[in-house]
């Protein structure tokens, strides 16, 4: 149906496979339309890179996926459904039954909230928000836990959304796993960590966040703020409002974990900080070389 129109039978196949049942892999695509798994293969890594699909590690497993932060997505998704309208209703039907992967049984699909880690909780919520259609990324305290590996203890955490799914979405979607809202605050009584969805877009200072790092965790998979950006991120707030405690967490990720002095020298410049970055820059340097040496 769509043949002509995206340029290849096995590219159809994907988009409405993917589309009908949320993910698969690429050998139960090929064995869905009886054909080779090359050109499957092929096309489900094409649309990957050109940003379309995303996708994640199952065990040994490729899962892929339509990407939820794909800027035509709802077009797309209006384009394959009328596709799949046309298609003989005992293979619409066929599409859109998930079965379970053969040969593996079906197991929980995440530990109980009370038993996870920052960073588990965070994959969880953004895998979640992701696979309903809202792009969020972790910013703020949430991400220097994670690259300090918990010497820094954040009690919060703050995803952003590239574009905004409005605030009744994000109820609905935290309600369905167990988040209630509480003064814009969304807590779960079964874990002490709360979350909050600062207004986007995504922004350091004045500049848009480029660089997002994708971190995978047993719950599912977290976006986040780069190293370097996570300390550009609290050196804001120190420029901004002279919060010492933010510069001890940008000094701190800089020990942990390696990061781009000259972009934050750069950013500091833009951000008309120049010459606060130099009265601390031997601090973040200091702190770049104890990662190096450890």
């Amino acid at each position: 149906m769509l043949e002509y129109l995206l340029g290849s039978i096995s590219r159809e196949r994907v988009l409405l496979f993917l589309y009908s049942r949320a993910e698969g892999y690429p050998r139960e695509i090929a064995r869905f339309f009886k054909t080779d798994l090359d050109p499957i293969q092929k096309q489900l890594e094409k649309l990957e890179t050109g940003g379309i699909l995303y996708s994640r590690n199952a065990g040994k497993t490729r899962l892929y996926a339509l990407n939820p932060g794909y800027p035509f997505l709802n077009e797309l998704k209006a384009l394959l459904e009328r596709a799949l309208s046309f298609y003989p209703q005992e293979e619409r039907e066929r599409l859109v039954i998930n079965k379970s992967r053969p040969g593996r049984k079906v197991k929980p699909s995440q530990k109980p909230i009370s038993e996870m880690s920052l960073g588990e909780l965070a994959a969880f919520v953004c895998s979640y928000l992701m696979k309903n259609g809202t792009n969020v990324v972790l910013s703020g305290g949430g991400c220097v836990t994670i690259y300090t590996k918990n010497v820094y203890q954040s009690c919060n955490l703050d995803f952003v959304e590239n574009i905004t799914s409005g605030r009744k979405r994000l109820k609905k979607l935290m309600s369905e796993i167990g988040f209630v809202e509480d003064n814009k605050l969304f807590k779960n009584p079964e874990n002490e960590l709360y979350i909050k969805f600062p207004p986007g877009p995504l922004c350091i200072g004045k500049e848009p966040v480029r660089d997002i790092v994708t971190m995978e965790f047993s719950t599912g998979r977290l976006k986040l703020l780069s190293p370097t950006d996570c300390v550009k991120d609290r050196l804001a707030s120190y420029y901004r409002w002279n919060d010492k405690q933010c510069l001890e967490q940008a000094i701190i990720v800089s020990e942990n974990i390696k990061i781009d002095i000259s972009e934050i020298d750069r950013w500091s410049a833009q951000e008309g900080k120049g010459k606060e970055f130099s009265s601390i820059e031997s601090m973040i340097k200091d702190a770049q070389k104890k990662h190096s040496e450890f």
